[in-house]
């Protein structure tokens, strides 16, 4: 580290090579953190799917019995919301997305045996669900 003297008072730079904000340390959870958030994600975007999904069929229920204008516009109402429900979960998917390559930037020299067997578990759990679908 670089000192130096300012009007009396001992200064630093700091430490060489450390960026701002950047905590160094515990890995494990760290990447427990950050799987959780994505987790959460996934599962809201999930959510908020099937609500859309639910309302666009609600929409095509009212569609089909409308007899007047208006009752067929009430039902062109919930389409449009059924269609801003589907956008939003797309946002959320794309921005999970996002944080899976930011993870996988960030965690990419992270060894097994930093990561807790409780999330190995987890891990593998995930992996068998995939696979048997």
């Amino acid at each position: 580290m670089d000192y130096y003297i300012k009007d009396g008072e001992l200064c630093h730079y700091g430490v060489l090579g450390m960026k701002w904000g950047v905590r160094r340390g515990n890995r494990s959870k760290a990447f427990s953190k950050s799987s959780n958030k994505l987790n959460k994600m996934k599962k809201k975007s999930v959510n908020i799917e099937l609500k859309a999904a639910k309302l666009q069929k609600k929409a095509l229920e009212k569609e089909v019995k409308a007899t007047n204008e208006k009752q067929y516009k009430k039902a062109r109402k919930k389409q449009f919301k059924a269609n801003k429900l589907y956008l939003k979960s797309a946002k959320l998917q794309k921005k999970a997305m996002k944080w899976e390559k930011k993870m996988a930037k960030t965690f990419a020299e992270v060894k097994a045996s930093e990561v807790s067997q409780e999330h190995r578990d987890a891990g593998k759990q995930y992996l068998y669900m995939l696979a048997n679908g």
